[in-house]
């Protein structure tokens, strides 16, 4: 493991994760110790499917993606992580531990990882960082369930409007400026460029967004957020039991998509 290219501190990044935000520094220290971090080049794997499952990482800097490759050899790109995301949780517990989604840089990247052994007994010795852990897993199988429905349910456009908020949530106020190509855009919903290149006109010709070159700008986030909406709901209304003629998450899987918060 290489030394990072810039100062940080162990402690605020594990303090700084869904999982250990509720711990003290004195108790996430030892944790700290044991970090051990790596650069990744734009292009290059973290780890691969089929990879033994035997950390857990924590974004130090840049951007990684999870990506799944399809029988065209093209990418369906399932999630991306910035400075503070976790990922690697599900592989941790799985049966046969490896891993089953690939993840490779963006850009230079730093990435921290923790050994699965040393995680496992820092988690039975802190109960509300096993909840957390537990809490992160539930929401992985929900936010799958999740965006399951979208391919089955939901247009292209009305996916694209959804991931273009979501994206949103992690760019500058008060205009989100996206920089990322409609290959990319394309392969988090899964989706062809070209029909997505044909949404994205949609939503500029109706206000929504603004595109010059690669920078896409969020003009209307509330259309977007409308547009969104036009879809089955995961859960029924309130004292209104579930249809027993489909399943109870609603799903008709179509294709895989794009994102848990960490891959198995």
């Amino acid at each position: 493991m290489s030394t990072p290219s810039r100062r940080w501190d162990p402690v605020r990044l594990l303090l700084g994760t869904y999982l250990f935000g509720d711990l003290t520094p004195t108790e996430v220290r030892p944790l700290a110790e044991r970090l051990a971090v790596r650069r990744y080049r734009r292009g290059e794997y973290v780890t691969r499917a089929g990879d033994p499952s035997c950390a857990l990482f924590i974004m130090v800097s840049g951007r990684v993606k999870e990506i799944i490759p399809t029988p065209e050899g093209e990418e369906l790109l399932t999630e991306l992580y910035t400075e503070g995301d976790v990922f690697g949780e599900p592989g941790l517990f799985s049966r046969d531990r490896t891993r089953v989604i690939n993840i490779a840089a963006t850009e230079a990247s730093e990435v921290a990882s923790l050994e699965r052994e040393v995680l496992i007994e820092f988690l039975q010795r802190h109960p509300p960082a096993m909840l957390r852990m537990l809490q992160g897993l539930a929401e992985y199988v929900r936010a799958a369930t999740h965006e399951m429905t979208n391919i089955a349910y939901r247009q292209i456009r009305e996916r694209l409007a959804l991931q273009l908020l979501e994206l949103a949530d992690i760019a500058p106020k008060p205009a989100p400026t996206l920089m990322l190509s409609q290959t990319t855009l394309a392969a988090m919903i899964g989706a062809t460029r070209e029909n997505v290149n044909r949404a994205l006109a949609g939503l500029v010709a109706d206000g929504h967004i603004r595109i010059q070159g690669r920078s896409l700008t969020i003009l209307d986030p509330a259309g977007l957020r409308r547009l969104g909406a036009r879809a089955v709901p995961l859960l029924p209304p309130p004292n209104q039991p579930p249809k027993t003629d489909r399943p109870r998450d609603g799903s008709s899987r179509a294709s895989p998509r794009e994102s848990p918060p960490g891959p198995g």
